[in-house]
């Protein structure tokens, strides 16, 4: 029985380890350009000032008729082609140069531009846009601004349900839909050089074409990187960030961190690097400590991007103590954060064990169970538990925790299946693992875990004599106990 168990759970951790590069493959597709900070949101983003994400939000009249379909690809598109026909990107320029007279929004926004960059690149001092001449400002710092430009409509479409408890109801379901407005360099010229001059502004177009529909905004930055909110390391002991409280970043917020590189077709894209769990937050700026995937040195002027991610993790362990093995399901939430980079964790567990000789057999020989035989004890466990966790070297995590368990232990009645008014003995117990949980990143969220520790173990006896107590002497005469020492391998995920 031992030696099946040994290599199932080999078996199946050697194909998670093969299948954990998946995890951490990184999209040579996204590029997170320093020059793209200002990203300029129009139209109905309501959604997006809830979130606290962006710098600026304009806002002009944009109203999308209640559709009787979802917004596919095909209906988004044609979304766009509508807006392109009435002029909206258009009306994005006419905002930020105040209908084609003036350039002091573009000029506010690019210093935004700049001393990201400056930041980025180390440098100290910013450049002195009065000395620039007119094509180094319109390359360098007004084309970032021109080019990130977006449209978000709010697509509203009616459901109705045909079953659950809402069937026969019908509903408005809104889902944001992003467009972005298509400025290239030399369109962007064309508005700079057309500035003061209303019958050559007045002929200008802009095509607005459609870029991604989702039912939330962490599904939206997804498939556009410029409405991630993101900063660049300024600090590296303790590491810090340029991003805080100001952009709606949160203790316990997950960033990654990405160094920019090309490849061998000479574009340029973003890679993983690194994530990083924010510990303390200031207005604008954030601590942040390493916890996962360190492929690389990390640098002042690395991007740093807010990764939505949900501070609960699910895990499967197989558990062994002497004579006796098991399966666990465990549920663990990172609830408190320290600046130290200590994590406070709530832990909630389902377990299932047995004995290695689960075929046994045993002979009751007082009370209500006399002569009748019994199978080998079981024991099925849920409980609650309390961990506090450190990251080590950036991948390596060490938690001492505890649990308070409610166990059942039961022995099934052999002839159960032969015989009526059979008898399964259930005993109830109270235990207490107590231990040190060992965690390694795989491929982030995918970790290898190792818990070792001690459990204490109390039957609930009623005059010396109970249910459990007929279990926990079955128990002995095997040399197997539910308290004392245990270790538990398993994945969190």
């Amino acid at each position: 029985m031992k030696t099946i168990n040994i290599k199932s759970i080999i078996l199946t951790l050697s194909i998670l380890l093969a299948a954990a590069p998946a995890f951490a493959k990184s999209k040579k597709d996204i590029f997170y350009d320093s020059k793209s900070w200002t990203v300029n949101v129009f139209g109905d983003a309501e959604y997006l000032k809830n979130q606290e994400m962006r710098e600026r939000v304009f806002e002009f009249p944009l109203s999308v008729p209640v559709q009787n379909m979802q917004p596919d690809e095909k209906v988004c598109t044609i979304m766009a082609r509508t807006l392109t026909e009435n002029g909206y990107g258009k009306r994005v320029v006419d905002i930020l140069t105040k209908n084609g007279t003036s350039e002091d929004i573009l000029r506010r926004l690019a210093i935004v531009n700049a001393q990201r960059a400056d930041i980025e690149l180390g440098r100290e001092n910013l450049r002195v846009f009065s000395g620039d001449n007119l094509t180094n400002l319109i390359a360098e710092d007004y084309l970032p601004v021109l080019t990130h430009n977006y449209i978000v409509v709010d697509y509203r479409y009616r459901v109705t349900y045909t079953k659950g408890e809402k069937k026969g109801r019908t509903e408005i379901v809104t889902h944001p839909v992003l467009f972005r407005v298509d400025i290239d360099k030399e369109q962007a010229f064309d508005i700079m050089s057309c500035l003061g001059d209303p019958s050559r502004y007045g002929r200008l177009k802009f095509k607005v074409s459609y870029c991604t529909s989702a039912q939330l905004y962490n599904d939206i930055i997804k498939d556009a990187p410029d409405m991630a909110v993101r900063g660049v390391i300024t600090h590296r002991n303790p590491a810090q960030i340029s991003i805080g409280s100001d952009m709606g970043l949160k203790k316990g917020d997950l960033v990654s961190v990405y160094s920019q590189r090309i490849d061998k077709k000479g574009r340029q894209y973003s890679k993983r690097i690194s994530r990083a769990r924010v510990c303390a937050v200031w207005p604008e700026s954030a601590q942040i400590n390493f916890e996962a995937n360190t492929a690389g040195n990390r640098k002042n002027g690395d991007v740093v991007v807010r990764t939505p991610d949900n501070h609960s993790r699910l895990g499967v362990m197989a558990t062994w103590q002497p004579h006796v093995w098991g399966a666990q399901i465990l549920w663990d939430d990172k609830m408190g954060f320290t600046k130290s980079g200590i994590i406070h964790h709530f832990l909630m567990d389902l377990a299932f064990a047995m004995t290695d000789k689960p075929g046994e057999t045993f002979v009751a020989q007082t009370g209500m169970y006399a002569g009748r035989s019994y199978k080998a004890p079981m024991f099925a466990n849920l409980g609650l538990g309390y961990g506090l966790s450190k990251t080590f070297l950036g991948f390596f995590d060490v938690m001492p925790f505890f649990l308070l368990q409610g166990e059942a232990g039961f022995m099934v009645d052999r002839n159960i299946l032969k015989e009526e008014n059979t008898k399964t003995i259930y005993g109830l117990a109270v235990r207490a693992p107590i231990g040190v949980r060992f965690s390694a990143n795989i491929g982030y969220p995918l970790r290898l875990v190792l818990e070792a520790g001690y459990a204490l173990n109390f039957g609930l006896h009623e005059d010396g004599k109970s249910d459990y107590e007929v279990v926990d002497n079955s128990m002995k005469l095997m040399g197997a106990h539910r308290d004392g020492i245990f270790l538990n391998l398993g994945l969190i995920f």
